[in-house]
């Protein structure tokens, strides 16, 4: 304003971008169970000030899980489905909020062989593993040399 009383104004507009990426606080470490199992989830819980979507995904499969919306500080959990044959699977959580920042995690899930003890220290996989006849023909080898010292 001048001393006559004119005056000009502006305006000036401006945006506070939220940069910051979601955190997880609560996730699962990576585990195994034996063939055949059942009932198995996996859990995460993110903070983040504009929570948006998670998706979760099965390597090599896509995503089995999301996008769905998530709430900061609330656990969400996905049942493993029953019935994976022997092997390593890998899960991966994306939590992303409203402004397109993210966080993954992964979890590594194994189903093992079954282990039978057929007595005499020997013990025999059950389960067909590359490798398997190997464990097979020593346990045979352990069963006929604990066979030939209670012979003698």
């Amino acid at each position: 304003t001048d001393l006559e009383g004119n005056f000009i104004t502006e305006s000036v507009n401006f945006t506070v971008e939220d940069t910051t990426n979601p955190v997880i606080t609560v996730s699962p470490n990576d585990f195994a169970v034996e063939y055949g199992y059942t009932g198995q989830s996996l859990s995460w819980t993110a903070t983040d000030a504009h929570p948006g979507t998670y998706t979760i995904e099965l390597l090599g499969t896509g995503i089995v899980a999301g996008p769905t919306a998530w709430t900061s500080g609330n656990a969400i959990t996905y049942n493993i489905p029953d019935g994976f044959s022997v092997g390593s699977y890998i899960y991966t959580v994306n939590f992303t909020d409203l402004e397109g920042n993210f966080i993954t995690e992964s979890v590594n899930f194994t189903v093992e062989d079954i282990v039978a003890d057929i007595g005499g220290g020997a013990v025999i996989v059950i389960g067909g593993v590359i490798g398997g006849g190997a464990l097979i023909g020593v346990s045979t080898v352990l069963l006929l040399l604990k066979r030939r010292r209670d012979k003698e």
